[in-house]
């Protein structure tokens, strides 16, 4: 008989954001102590008599936080343009449990959800013939719908996690996560058992996502196949188990060729981070060039190393095929310089073709994560491409972005003749809505 593996979600705070802002009025106090509760902050900007009292802080991000007002309106501010964030009342707030879906949304958003849940509804009724969409609509249902859709929809998910066919109890695990249920903890095991590469290979990302520490033996030997299918989503696993010993294989792969290895380091080098493996990375900044040394010096500069962002900053970017990525990664961050760089390649002539379109929508999504607005309608825009694949790179990238003041603006996509976008639509409205679905949406993502 399989039995249930409890699943407890938790929403930690990135270790990069843990120190970066100083936290006033209550010694010792720091943002993890903040975060979700009901103290009330007052904001301090960097720039001189700019301030925002009376505030709750609900999210805290790689760069910025989340904050609500007392009316109920929802900001953010990057931590590069905050000087200090002060407890006011010298009081912070014993937190509460976090519910499972985020309050405080405005009459528009909640309409924008109800509608998302609607329409999951209407395509897990019509697609009996079509097991993905029905999969993808019913996390949708189970995450925000009422207690009945969501009981139907977990119903299904869970008939088919038990299903004999492991491709298909595989796929359902990974919806029963996405969800936030319990899966059979005989899954994993039976999939990294599996003869077929596609299975092995789910479940054995899926292995770090439920934390699996059990399979740590057979992960730590897949890391060592010569194939990517195997050892990158091991390399995953591992990190987000948080594996060290991975370590020096992670180093090995982040200056491969092979780019799903090579992003597998990246990912799970600068989850693990520490220390020696800023030192580590530094020495091989003097052997490496091109792509590896861009990777090189990206992983050091999500780990705070100083010397990678001049780097990017003063060499990477002048390298045409590296410009992009490394002023978008700057441009997240608010650098001006990689702003301007990103400004400059957008309003240059180009050739509508899907690569040229996606590169532009993480462009264009890095400046408006650097707070500049005006790009928000060339992203939206992107949306009418002819390009699948493009259309969905939005909505990833809106869900990344977190803004929930976006939910209204990304609403018609949840109507497209697509199902398939339609269903990225919906996704992404409650995502903006319920940041612990949000963070396994993202995990899942990268």
């Amino acid at each position: 008989m399989r039995r249930l593996m409890v699943g407890t979600w938790i929403v930690l705070l990135p270790l990069a954001a843990v120190g970066q802002v100083p936290v006033t009025g209550v010694e010792g106090a720091t943002l993890a102590d903040i975060v979700g509760t009901e103290t009330l902050v007052t904001v301090v900007l960097s720039r001189p008599g700019a301030e925002d009292s009376n505030l709750t802080i609900v999210d805290v991000h790689e760069n910025y936080i989340t904050v609500v007002s007392a009316s109920g309106e929802e900001n953010y501010y990057r931590f590069v343009d905050i000087k200090e964030i002060r407890v006011q009342g010298g009081l912070v707030e014993a937190k509460a449990l976090r519910p499972r879906k985020d309050m405080m949304l405005t009459g528009q958003q909640q309409q924008a959800l109800g509608r998302a849940v609607q329409r999951a509804q209407e395509i897990f009724q019509s697609s009996n013939d079509n097991q993905p969409f029905k999969m993808a609509a019913a996390v949708v249902m189970i995450v925000a719908g009422g207690d009945e859709a969501a009981q139907a929809a977990r119903e299904y998910l869970a008939s088919l996690a038990e299903s004999n066919d492991i491709r298909v109890g595989i796929d359902a695990g990974l919806r029963l996560y996405l969800a936030g249920e319990p899966l059979p903890v005989d899954m994993i095991e039976d999939g990294l058992q599996s003869g077929t590469p596609r299975v092995r290979s789910q479940a054995t990302f899926m292995a770090g996502l439920v934390g699996d520490h059990e399979s740590e033996p057979m992960l730590y030997k897949m890391l060592q196949d010569r194939a990517a299918e195997f050892s990158a989503p091991a390399a995953r696993a591992l990190s987000i188990l948080g594996n060290r010993d991975a370590i020096p294989e992670l180093l090995a792969m982040l200056v491969e060729r092979n780019e799903r290895k090579s992003s597998a380091a990246v990912f799970g080098l600068s989850l693990l981070g520490g220390d020696d493996v800023i030192e580590q990375l530094k020495l091989m900044l003097n052997s490496s060039e091109g792509l590896a040394r861009f990777r090189v010096a990206k992983v050091l500069y999500t780990l705070g190393e100083p010397s990678a962002r001049r780097l990017l900053r003063e060499e990477i970017i002048l390298e045409p095929a590296l410009q992009v990525e490394a002023a978008a990664l700057l441009a997240r961050d608010g650098d001006i310089k990689a702003m301007q760089t990103l400004r400059e390649r957008l309003e240059r002539k180009f050739e509508p073709t899907e690569e040229n379109l996606l590169w532009r929508a993480d462009a264009i999504a890095a400046l408006v994560a650097a707070n500049d607005r005006t790009m928000l309608g060339p992203l939206m825009d992107l949306r009418r491409a002819e390009f699948p694949a493009v259309k969905a790179r939005v909505y990833d990238l809106v869900a990344e972005l977190g803004q929930r003041s976006f939910i209204v603006v990304i609403q018609p996509g949840i109507e497209e003749s697509d199902l398939a976008i339609a269903l990225k639509a919906c996704e992404t409205v409650v995502a903006l809505t319920d940041s612990a679905y949000r963070e396994r949406l993202l995990l899942n993502l990268r």
